[in-house]
Parts: C-alpha cells; structure tokens; sequence
C-alpha cells in the first residue's frame, strides 16, 4: 500500500514537472507584468523588420509595465533603465518615449516597435539600428540553436528553456 502511495506522487509530481516544462519552453507567464522583446543581427540593412540574412541572436529586453502608474523599467544585459513619458493599456500595448527624447518604443497586439528620432541618434547608433530587427521568441531560439547544427533539438529545448 505504501509503495502504491509513493508511485502516485511520483506520476503526479512527473506530471506537474512535464507542464513546468512546457510552460517554459512555450514562454507562457500569466501573473507577469513583464514582455520581453527579442532582438538579432542581420548581414544585410534591414527593410521594416525584415532581414534575409540572419546573422546572430543579439539581445533580450525585458520589460516591466506598471499600468496603474504608467511606466516602464526595462533590463537588458545588466542595464536598468525607468521611462516614465508612457501610455499604457495593458503588458501588451503600450508605449513610451525616451528619456532623451530620441524616439518612442513599446508593443502593440505583443510585438516590439521602435520610432528613433533620427536626427538625435549617433552615426554609429544609425549604422547599429540598419542591421538590428526584433523577432518572435521562437525564431529568437532558433537563431540561437542554429550554431549547434549536429544536435539542433536538442539545442533549441536548452535553449527555450533557458529562456
């Protein structure tokens, strides 16, 4: 009887790790106010969003939205940053200016965007910005995997669960 016992927690505690997983790997948050926006590197200019010639996975920005007071912390690569010149509807749409005014970023419908100002943005920014375009969590982890071409599966689910 007791070994019955022991086996039942064992299949309810495989089956609760099994979701975990799949929860990871499919990036699913419900009680976040964080998105994340996946950015890469592309050979060639980028021509709205669109790059031909993947070259890298660059960056993960994520970003945490307070609607109640409308703004935005955003972390990436150790750097912490507030934007308080925001409107907010909720984690998915919204938008904010930053701190210098040098354009306005933010998501709608949960995809990425960014507006530079131009004519406030360094040459080398402008030259860093034609090769940068922003892609989905998936395609993000597929870039990635993509340098381990012998076990590929293997690397994508390492990688989606890193994530």
């Amino acid at each position: 009887m007791e070994e019955d016992s022991q086996q039942g927690w064992l299949y309810i505690g495989g089956v609760i790790l099994v979701f975990v997983l799949i929860f990871r790997i499919l990036g699913l948050t419900f009680f976040s106010d964080d998105i994340k926006a996946y950015s890469a590197t592309c050979k060639d200019e980028v021509k709205l969003n669109i790059c031909n010639n993947p070259e890298y996975a660059s960056n993960i920005t994520t970003y945490s939205v307070n609607v109640g007071q409308q703004y935005v912390i955003t972390s990436a690569g150790g750097y912490v940053s507030k934007y308080t010149k925001c409107a907010i509807k909720d984690r998915n749409n919204w938008q904010c200016s930053f701190n210098d005014n040098s354009g306005n970023f933010g998501f709608a419908e949960g995809r990425y965007f960014d507006f530079p100002n131009y004519e406030m943005v360094s040459d080398f920014s402008k030259k860093l910005m034609e090769k940068t375009y922003y892609l989905s969590r998936f395609e993000f982890i597929n870039l990635q995997s993509k340098s381990c071409e012998f076990a590929y599966p293997f690397c994508y689910l390492f990688y989606a669960i890193l994530q």
